[in-house]
Parts: C-alpha cells; sequence; structure tokens
C-alpha cells in the first residue's frame, strides 16, 4: 500500500489466525531481524485499525504522520521523559509551553493547568477524578456514575 486510503480503514483478525502468524515456539537464538520487520510490517501491523486511513473516525491513540513520527524518534533516541521536572526539566518545559498555547487558542484563562496523557482511558480517568473529588470532595458514600452503552470502555 503506498497511502492509508488504499486499504480498509479496519481489518480483525481472528485468534486461530494470530495464533498461526505468531504462534511458534520461543526462539532457543536470534535470527533475522530483517525478515521479522518484514513478517510484522506485512502480516501482523495491518491487523488492526488504521488510524491514519481518512475513514478512521474513532480513537486517537497518537498521530501518524511524519513530523510526530520523527519527534518520537527524537525523543526515544534521547530516553526523554516529560513526567517530572527532575528527570527531564526540558521536555517538562516543551510540555507547559504547548499547555501554555493550547489555553491561548482555546481562550481558556492563564492560570488553569493541564496534562497531556497517554489516551482516552487516561484522559476519561483522569477527567473522572477531577470531577469527582470537586463535586464530592472526600464523601463518597453514594456516589454514582452513569454513562451509556457508547460510553469509552474505561469507564463502561
Amino acid at each position: 500500500m503506498c497511502t492509508a486510503a488504499d486499504g480498509p480503514p479496519h481489518t480483525v483478525a481472528a485468534p486461530a489466525e494470530l495464533q498461526t502468524l505468531l504462534g511458534e515456539p520461543l526462539p532457543e537464538e536470534g535470527g533475522d531481524l530483517s525478515g521479522l520487520l518484514d513478517h510484522l510490517a506485512h502480516d501482523v501491523l495491518p491487523l488492526g485499525i488504521r488510524f491514519d486511513h481518512p475513514r478512521c473516525f474513532g480513537f486517537v491513540p497518537t498521530t501518524g504522520n511524519y513530523p510526530a513520527v520523527l519527534a518520537d524518534l527524537l525523543s526515544t533516541a534521547h530516553l526523554s521523559v516529560p513526567g517530572a521536572w527532575l528527570v527531564g526539566s526540558g521536555p517538562s518545559s516543551i510540555e507547559l509551553t504547548t499547555l501554555k498555547w493550547l489555553k491561548e487558542l482555546l481562550g481558556l484563562p492563564g492560570h488553569w493547568g493541564g496534562l497531556f496523557v497517554s489516551g482516552g482511558s487516561l484522559a476519561n480517568l483522569t477527567a473522572l477524578a477531577a470531577a469527582r473529588d470537586h463535586q464530592l470532595g472526600g464523601d463518597l458514600v453514594g456516589a454514582r456514575l452513569y454513562c451509556s452503552t457508547q460510553a469509552h470502555p474505561s469507564v463502561a
């Protein structure tokens, strides 16, 4: 495939098919890395949602564009950790600057905080915890969460 639009937006494999593709015994010694990468790229990784497909309208775990891939490569190569100032003051500053820009773009108060999280599950659980603490404080007696069948799996 040359572009994301060349194939289907979603391909699901049955567990038996995946067992055939990946169910070999633990190797006793190293093998051909190039062959392994080809196998993964052609046979395994296409089995799922193509998040970069123009007809993919759900789930946004990451961006699949070249600037994002290069940023991930650079971040990984430098072992960047923006999770704490002590271990990543540079990466943490990038996150704080980006949050400042987003607040400006959205017209949000400058004193508001924010953070980037790894995906929908952590975002939902963080938002629920913040809402719970804001509304209920420490009194959780009788607290309930109601959601529809369309809720994200992390809260349904």
